[in-house]
């Protein structure tokens, strides 16, 4: 699998969480913000933005089992 595919499978992943839950994937893993400073940002506590990382973590992993 070369580079291009590896991206277009991860952002279709991506893509296929729900609004808040891929924005905070995306913040934290490719933008690099730390957990306290999105939840800071939201208004939300750091657990809120933990589970909702963890869990889109998941539905990506099961998202690309699926697909690919």
């Amino acid at each position: 699998m070369d580079r291009v595919d590896l991206f277009v499978r991860l952002w279709n992943a991506l893509n296929s969480l729900p609004e808040i839950q891929g924005r905070r994937v995306d913040a934290h893993l490719i933008l690099g913000k730390s957990i306290r400073k999105i939840a800071r940002e939201e208004g939300v506590s750091k657990s809120a933005v933990r589970d909702s990382i963890h869990g889109g973590l998941e539905s990506m992993k099961k998202y690309l089992r699926k697909n690919f």
